[in-house]
């Protein structure tokens, strides 16, 4: 009889690690720094350095390969529509870490990110920013099925850049977009040199 209270302490416990374990993947991810690649006068993120991209509340984001493995870069989904002149809006991030943004502050830079548009839920065009002190100025650029690059050129910030920050679809509805790589190529210095 002194077993009978013990089976269900330790069925309760077995059941109690179970759900603890299958809800892992749905704790919010820590926020991690990435240092891009120097490749010339580029510095690239792709693969792993991706899966860094954080989440906001409307913005579900799957790192590759993914649930079913079918995945070749990071998916980013949103189910908000991106207001005229929302600068305060958040978005997903990818934060730089000190390399990269000291290689960045004070220069205009071109940002390509090579991307398409989900299959089910295709976006039409995919906003830009840079994550600093202020607000986010969106850039927004048309997205293609297939694989392709989106170029912004960025100027030179007056704040101090902390990350990137991405609106997957302007018209929100669940749509979105799958990221493969990302390259920064600064275009000039403050002094005005290459």
């Amino acid at each position: 009889m002194a077993r009978f209270p013990l089976f269900f302490i330790t069925a309760f416990l077995v059941i109690a690690a179970m759900i603890a374990v299958a809800l892992l993947p749905l704790m919010p991810k820590p926020i991690v720094a990435v240092e891009a690649r120097k490749d010339q006068n580029s510095f690239i993120i792709d693969g792993k350095a991706l899966s860094h991209i954080v989440s906001a509340r409307g913005f579900p984001v799957t790192a590759a390969p993914g649930p079913r493995g079918d995945q070749s870069g990071t998916r980013l989904a949103t189910l908000s529509a991106l207001a005229p002149g929302a600068k305060y809006a958040k978005g997903a991030r990818l934060m730089l870490g000190p390399q990269t943004l000291a290689a960045l502050s004070g220069r205009s830079f071109d940002v390509i990110i090579t991307a398409r548009s989900l299959a089910n839920t295709p976006a039409a065009n995919m906003a830009f920013g840079l994550v600093t002190g202020g607000p986010v100025n969106w850039q927004q650029m048309a997205v293609a099925p297939t694989s392709s690059a989106v170029r912004y050129t960025l100027p030179a910030s007056s704040q101090p850049i902390s990350g990137l920050a991405f609106w997957p679809a302007i018209e929100g509805n669940g749509h979105g977009i799958e990221i493969t790589s990302i390259v920064l190529q600064p275009l000039s210095s403050t002094s005005g040199t290459p």
